[in-house]
């Protein structure tokens, strides 16, 4: 009798020890974008980009650094969640660090998320420039580069239009090449002129298509700003 409730003890503890492991292997699992269920209950709600919504999965209290994670989701039109990335982890070319990607931006239609890094749960540092841009159709990062919050990036965002600041002033638009992380075209305002607009602070351009951008240069006088004419900036 005592020899059965010892064997009983000893396989009771075998399967609690086993239990334990498995969820933190399921764990680990889900946050590398295993199909396992994660160990711990996450959070859903919306992300900073209007559209998208993470689920996210924080550390056990026993593991840190970077072993939180988080799933990118839309909602479809009758109210259900759509996969959109299942591990932000995942992402090619994704931080290892306590930083996690977060969206900051989406394209029309939704085939490109610009990502950013900064600890979940925290506001994302304004002076940080660092952005990745993933391609939702393929899985793949196109683009790691460093462009301010300002940029505005090409329908296929592979290039970005940024200003220049400096003294509160904008006398520079820089094009750069996402993919190389490179400055290709440089567009300069004239002399007593400038790019920034009526509010002081904004500074106007669209992309007309891929290769094609408008910056509109302004004049200042004592009265007012007015806006003089748009500058056309087309890419080879």
């Amino acid at each position: 009798m005592l020899l059965f409730a010892a064997l009983f003890i000893v396989g009771s503890t075998t399967v609690l020890l086993y239990e334990q492991q498995l969820g933190i292997v399921n764990f680990i699992d889900s946050s590398l974008g295993g199909t396992n269920t994660p160990s711990m209950q996450g959070s859903y709600q919306e992300s900073g980009v209007k559209g998208l919504f993470i689920y996210y999965k924080p550390c056990p209290s026993t593991f840190t650094g970077a072993c939180d994670d988080a799933s990118l989701y839309r909602l479809a039109a009758d109210g259900s969640k759509e996969v959109i990335v299942s591990s932000v982890r995942n992402i090619p070319q994704s931080p290892v660090t306590s930083e996690l990607l977060q969206p900051i931006e989406q394209s029309v239609g939704g085939q490109y998320i610009v990502f950013g890094a900064w600890a979940y749960g925290s506001e994302r540092n304004p002076m940080d420039q660092r952005v990745w841009v993933y391609d939702t159709l393929t899985g793949q990062t196109i683009a790691r580069a460093n462009v301010p919050k300002d940029s505005v990036f090409s329908p296929d965002y592979k290039y970005a239009a940024n200003p220049v600041r400096k003294d509160a002033d904008v006398k520079e638009i820089q094009i750069v090449d996402m993919a190389s992380n490179s400055v290709v075209k440089t567009v300069d305002a004239r002399e007593s002129y400038t790019f920034v607009g009526t509010n002081g602070y904004d500074v106007q351009m669209r992309w007309e298509d891929a290769k094609d951008l408008y910056v509109t240069e302004f004049i200042i006088d004592t009265n007012n700003i007015e806006a003089v004419r748009e500058i056309h900036v087309t890419l080879k």
